[in-house]
């Protein structure tokens, strides 16, 4: 009596193709940054995006992203330091 596994361990298939560069591949995510202190890492490692390992472009899937950069946090920062003041 032979026992089977391929109940057990079944293959996915994770690729899809980039929309940029038209190759089939698993996208990488990229990874906040931490701040060292100390030879310690304080906050980062948290996934805030993916990219296409071939032409390392964010907009691989087709969908166009609004980037939260500094000008946001800065905006942010002064319109909660408004309302505290109020």
């Amino acid at each position: 009596m032979e026992v089977s596994n391929k109940g057990k361990f079944q293959m996915r298939d994770d690729k899809v193709q980039c929309q940029c560069c038209g190759k089939w591949m698993v996208p990488r995510p990229i990874f906040s940054r931490g701040v060292w202190s100390n030879g310690w890492r304080v906050g980062g490692g948290r996934v805030i995006s993916s990219i296409c390992p071939f032409c390392l472009d964010e907009d691989w899937d087709g969908v166009e992203r609004v980037h939260r950069g500094v000008l946001f946090k800065t905006v942010a920062l002064a319109i909660s330091v408004f309302l505290g003041y109020v």
